[in-house]
């Protein structure tokens, strides 16, 4: 992620993109920042929230996302455990779900899962399925 490309370092990029559309989403809006790299969470796992489900249309809660986002560089390093942090968010995104909300999970990555250890492809997909809700849909 600090590669360096036309715009400048890709993380930078990311920063700027995601500053912009969560100062753009509505108001009533829930989001939610996680971070993944392995290991980073506090029992070892491969991920750590450090903005939990919030709604952006306080000021100060989106000044608080917005500061959460620009320290992420401090957190750049170590393997992807991708497949183990879609499980973890998806699973946090359902309990945290809301009607009447658009309830999305959205994932930025720089490259594939790296964690030998975790879920492998054919595992997130059965949790995926076995965790999906109807009446909760994510």
């Amino acid at each position: 992620m600090l590669e360096r490309d036309k715009e400048g370092k890709r993380l930078d990029v990311v920063q700027r993109a995601t500053v912009r559309a969560v100062g753009g989403a509505n108001p009533t809006a829930l989001a939610s920042l996680w971070l993944y790299s392995q290991h980073i969470g506090a029992r070892g796992d491969d991920f750590r929230q450090i903005v939990d489900y919030t709604p952006l249309g306080d000021a100060g809660r989106l000044a608080a996302f917005d500061k959460a986002v620009a320290g992420l560089d401090s957190f750049v390093g170590g393997g992807s455990g991708l497949y183990d942090t879609i499980a973890s968010t998806y699973d946090r995104a359902k309990s945290a779900w809301r009607a009447g909300y658009t309830n999305t999970v959205v994932i930025v990555t720089d490259g594939p899962n790296e964690d030998d250890f975790g879920l492998t492809l054919d595992l997130l997909e059965q949790h995926l399925t076995a965790a999906k809700d109807p009446q909760r849909p994510v």
